[in-house]
C-alpha cells in the first residue's frame, strides 16, 4: 500500500522517503486520496488541526507526526480523531508498527506517552475498574499493558510467547469490553495499584 505523507519541511522528506521509496510526499492534500490508505500529517502543517479534523470527518485514518510530542497536543490529536501519534523521526520499525495498526483500525502511541498519559489518567478517574472477571494471568497481562509494555516485554517478563500474549489479550479485551490497548490501559488504572 502506498503512503501518503503531509509535510511542509522539505528537510525531512529525505528521512521518509528513505523508509518508504514510493511514498507520496506533499505539503497538501490531495483532492480525492485513497481513504484506504493511512495519511501520515506532519504538525507543523500551519492549519493542521484543520486538516486533522476535517479529514477524520471524511473517515480518513490519519497518523500524527510530532518533532515534539507532549501530552497536550496528544489529547488534541486525539480528540481530533487521529489514529496515531508518535514523534516525526520514528524508527523504521515503530513506523511500520505504527502505520500497521493504524491501517487495522487500532490506535498507536508512542510508549513515553502511553505511560505518561495512563499516569494523568490515573489521577484524574475515578477507581472503579474490575479485573475480577479476568484469569490470574490475563490481569498479569493487562497490569503490564497498563505500565506501557509491549507485547514483547511482556512475553519476557511473564515467560511465554508473544502470540500468547496476543491470544490473552483477546480474551482479555473481549472479557473487559475494550478495544484496544489504550482503553484497556484506561481501565486497568481505574483499578487503582
Amino acid at each position: 500500500m502506498s503512503k501518503l505523507i503531509l509535510s511542509p519541511d522539505h528537510h525531512l522528506w529525505p528521512h521518509w522517503q528513505q523508509m518508504y521509496p514510493s511514498a507520496e510526499i506533499r505539503q497538501e492534500l490531495p483532492l480525492y486520496p485513497d481513504k484506504a490508505q493511512v495519511i501520515w500529517l506532519d504538525l507543523r502543517l500551519t492549519d493542521w488541526q484543520d486538516q486533522l479534523a476535517l479529514m477524520t470527518k471524511e473517515q480518513y485514518l490519519v497518523l500524527a507526526l510530532s518533532l515534539s510530542p507532549n501530552l497536550e497536543q496528544l489529547r488534541l490529536c486525539l480528540q481530533l480523531g487521529a489514529r496515531g501519534y508518535l514523534h516525526a523521526l520514528s524508527d523504521y520499525d515503530t513506523l511500520i508498527a505504527a502505520d500497521y495498526s493504524v491501517q487495522h483500525r487500532g490506535i498507536w502511541l508512542g510508549e513515553d506517552l502511553v505511560q505518561s498519559f495512563i499516569s494523568l489518567s490515573h489521577s484524574a478517574q475515578e477507581r472503579s475498574g474490575d479485573l475480577s472477571g479476568l484469569s490470574t494471568r490475563e490481569q498479569g497481562v493487562a497490569l503490564l499493558v497498563a505500565k506501557g509494555l509491549s507485547n514483547k516485554q511482556i512475553a519476557q517478563q511473564l515467560d511465554i510467547s508473544e502470540n500468547t500474549v496476543k491470544v490473552h489479550l483477546g480474551q482479555i479485551f473481549q472479557k473487559l469490553q475494550v478495544k484496544d490497548r489504550l482503553k484497556l490501559a484506561l481501565f486497568v488504572g481505574k483499578t487503582g495499584d
